[in-house]
């Protein structure tokens, strides 16, 4: 707990946008991906599905071929060929199971600082908000926190409009977790014009939700591409409406500041509308999440935009007193996590 929280302080004390200006951006990042390490190395390596990975990695891994894993994924037998590929190798060559998995946490935090230092005007923001919102899946949800690292990439693809790069990050992600394929349509969203167009799809994602869940049941039966991912469309289990009364709430937060931006700071719209689009499609997923819980998951690849594009909203007003509207949201997102008690078995004390 005093790892996360007394991190936080500290860096929140150094970040570049305060006017001692104790570190340089780049620094603030470098610093930020090594604090987020640091979190995912004093976790309990036994937590969650972190035991049956290391079990995986121990005892199936050595004794399976490569070939065998093409087969056994070809054959519905395994998941994310590209993964355990990519896990055997580093079996193979000696690493143990605890170092895998730090490796793994090392380039999520490396993948993160990253994004955050080309796309992020004010990255303590970005740096609080993965932390509530994102970044407690990591520590179990190993092939899709691959994946996600990958998508930061893609999100950078997108914002440079190279289509043949944003496509290929995407294909390699999804050898890590299938489901980031979902991220491809992205590209195309991300040029959509900021209007009605956005409400409209929440709104009727929303009412799909509550008045025809069947359809989002039909839609994973029809879009599945194996009998694993087949078989959500009958599950029961379902979140709350707290996941996505936050996303919405950032959305409409997103939506109100851009409106006061002037007109000569707009260069911003090519990329920060761009961002909103994603995000307005993981808050369609989110809806979902009430009806199937997994389509959190497929939210994820969408809405971990918004640390980037929560500070940049912010960064860009001029009417609003920009120092204290980063202190009080940094402060609403840390209020968060104290109420919901996240990190408190995390640290050294």
């Amino acid at each position: 707990m005093i790892l996360v929280y007394g991190g936080l302080f500290l860096l929140f004390i150094i970040q570049p946008n305060t006017k001692q200006k104790l570190t340089s951006k780049k620094t603030f990042c470098i610093l930020s991906g090594i604090f987020l390490f640091l979190i995912a190395a004093s976790r309990d390596l036994a937590m969650g599905d972190l035991l049956g990975y290391k079990n995986s990695y121990i005892k199936m891994l050595p004794n399976t071929s490569y070939l065998q894993l093409w087969e056994d994924w070809r054959s519905d037998n395994l998941k994310d060929f590209g993964f355990y590929a990519v896990a055997k190798f580093f079996s193979d060559i000696g690493l143990s199971a605890t170092f895998w998995l730090l490796l793994i946490a090392a380039f999520f935090a490396v993948m993160c600082a990253l994004f955050l230092y080309k796309f992020s005007k004010q990255p303590y923001i970005g740096l609080v908000a993965v932390l509530s919102l994102f970044y407690s899946f990591t520590f179990t949800g190993i092939r899709q926190t691959v994946a996600l690292a990958i998508v930061f990439l893609s999100l950078r693809f997108i914002s440079e409009k190279k289509l043949i790069p944003f496509i290929l990050s995407v294909l390699v992600a999804s050898l890590f977790h299938s489901t980031a394929i979902i991220m491809l349509p992205a590209y195309f969203i991300a040029k959509l014009k900021i209007g009605l167009k956005q409400p409209i799809m929440v709104a009727v994602s929303f009412s799909i939700s509550i008045f025809a869940p069947q359809i989002f049941r039909n839609l994973i039966t029809f879009f599945s591409w194996d009998d694993a991912y087949s078989g959500y469309a009958e599950r029961e289990e379902t979140l709350s409406w707290a996941g996505f009364i936050i996303q919405l709430a950032i959305w409409l937060f997103c939506l109100y500041l851009r409106r006061s931006i002037k007109e000569d700071k707009r260069y911003m719209y090519t990329f920060i509308d761009s961002l909103i689009n994603c995000l307005t499609i993981g808050l369609c997923f989110q809806c979902f999440a009430t009806v199937v819980a997994e389509a959190f998951r497929l939210s994820y690849y969408y809405s971990i935009c918004l640390i980037a594009v929560v500070p940049n909203v912010i960064d860009k007003q001029t009417y609003i007193r920009k120092d204290w509207l980063q202190l009080i949201i940094s402060c609403v997102f840390i209020v968060y996590m104290l109420r919901a008690g996240m990190y408190f078995n995390i640290g050294w004390f």
